[in-house]
C-alpha cells in the first residue's frame, strides 16, 4: 500500500503530523495540542489526487541529511512510501526562500484537504533567508 506521510515544525513545539493512505484513511496528530488527533476517511480519488499535487509541487530530487529544528526555526519531512520508506524528503531552517514557500503551499493544500492544520498559518509568506 502506498502512503504519503507528512511533519511540519514550523515553530519550536508545535509539530503537526498526517499520514495519507492510498486507501482514503488518514491519520492526523498535533503535537501542539495531544489531544488534537483523528483517524478519519476521505474518497480515494481525493487521496490520490492529494498525493499527485503533493509529488508536483516539491518533486522527489532530495538526498539531504535528515535536519533538526532549531529553537527560531523550523523542520520538515516528507516520507513516501510502499512496503517501507521509498523516498524522504526535508528542509529545516536556512534552506532557500522557494523551497519553503513550496512546503508552506504543501501544508496548506494538505490543511484543506483534510480539515486539519498542519502549521501553514505559522509560516511566514514572506520569509527571506540570506544564507
Amino acid at each position: 500500500m502506498r502512503y504519503i506521510q507528512v511533519f511540519n515544525n514550523p515553530l519550536w513545539g508545535f509539530w503537526f503530523e498526517a499520514a495519507m493512505q492510498e486507501n482514503g484513511v488518514v491519520y492526523y496528530r498535533s503535537y501542539r495540542n495531544p489531544k488534537d488527533k483523528a483517524m478519519f476517511l476521505i474518497a480515494k480519488s481525493s487521496i490520490t489526487k492529494i498525493m499527485q499535487m503533493i509529488a508536483d509541487k516539491l518533486p522527489i530530487l532530495d538526498i539531504n541529511d535528515i535536519g533538526e529544528a532549531v529553537i527560531d526555526g523550523h523542520l520538515w519531512v516528507i516520507k513516501y512510501c510502499g512496503e517501507s520508506v521509498v523516498q524522504q524528503i526535508q528542509g529545516s531552517s536556512g534552506e532557500p526562500n522557494w523551497r519553503y514557500q513550496q512546503i508552506r503551499d504543501i501544508m496548506a493544500l494538505i490543511k484543506n484537504a483534510i480539515c486539519k492544520d498542519m502549521g501553514s498559518g505559522y509560516m511566514d509568506e514572506t520569509k527571506e533567508y540570506n544564507f
